[in-house]
C-alpha cells in the first residue's frame, strides 16, 4: 500500500515538474520573440501609403506605388477612349442629336519618378 502510495505521489511531483518546465520554454520562447520583434512586423503595412493622411511615403517605395497607380488610372482612360472609338459609330457626328462629334484625346503619359539620392531620402518629410 505504502509503495503504491509513493509511486502515485511520485508520478504527480514527475507531472507537476513536466507542466513548470514547459511553461519556463514557452515562457523563454516569448521572451525570445519579444527581443527580436519578428512578430511585430507582421502589423506593418505592405503598402507604401498613408490610409489615415491619403498620402503616399515620401521614399522611393511610395513614389514608385504612386507611379503605378497612376499607370492603372491612364490604362483605364485609354482604354476608356478605344471602348468608345471602336463601340461607336464612326460618324463625324452624334447620331441621334446631330450634334457635331467632340474629339477624344488620350490621357498625358504618366512620367516614371525619379530616384532618390540619400540626401533627398533623409530630408524627406513623411506625411504623418
Amino acid at each position: 500500500m505504502d509503495f503504491k502510495r509513493n509511486a502515485t505521489a511520485q508520478r504527480d511531483i514527475d507531472r507537476w515538474n513536466e507542466m513548470q518546465e514547459k511553461a519556463r520554454k514557452e515562457e523563454e520562447y516569448y521572451d525570445k520573440l519579444r527581443e527580436e520583434g519578428s512578430k511585430a512586423k507582421k502589423n506593418t503595412s505592405n503598402v507604401a501609403y498613408d490610409i489615415l493622411t491619403l498620402q503616399y511615403n515620401q521614399d522611393e517605395v511610395g513614389l514608385n506605388q504612386k507611379y503605378a497607380d497612376d499607370m492603372v488610372r491612364y490604362r483605364a482612360a485609354v482604354r476608356s477612349n478605344q471602348l468608345v472609338i471602336n463601340g461607336d459609330t464612326r460618324a463625324g457626328y452624334n447620331i441621334i442629336s446631330g450634334d457635331p462629334r467632340e474629339k477624344l484625346r488620350n490621357p498625358d503619359p504618366v512620367p516614371r519618378p525619379m530616384a532618390f539620392t540619400k540626401s533627398e531620402l533623409s530630408s524627406a518629410r513623411r506625411p504623418y
